[in-house]
């Protein structure tokens, strides 16, 4: 905001700062090795400024992570309407991660 005045970082703000780490970081987060027979499931989003998805495999303990990825747009796509920033997003993070993807029924979440 024009007149907004920064009222510093508050130690409530370091605590939610550190839980969101540890919770994007520490197990049981991520999958380290992938079962080819557990389905996959890819989940994008865009905004007015980029994309991102994340990959995750349905597991008996829940849903475990795979990878996420991010890009910010350039320029000329931030000028893109909203289904071609969600339609790049999917068809960028199936690009980005057709090396787990290849070849695997997966379902897609936008």
């Amino acid at each position: 905001k024009k007149n907004a005045v920064w009222k510093g970082w508050t130690s409530q703000m370091e605590n939610a700062y550190n839980d969101l780490k540890r919770r994007l970081t520490t197990s049981p987060v991520f999958l380290n090795f992938p079962d080819d027979t557990s389905p996959l499931v890819l989940s994008t989003d865009a905004s007015g400024y980029g994309m991102g998805g994340v990959l995750r495999q349905m597991t008996l303990d829940g849903s475990k992570v795979i990878k996420y990825v991010s890009k910010k747009f350039n320029s000329a796509q931030q000028k893109y309407s909203t289904t071609e920033r969600e339609c790049l997003a999917l068809v960028w993070c199936i690009q980005k991660l057709k090396e787990y993807i290849w070849g695997r029924p997966i379902q897609i979440e936008t």
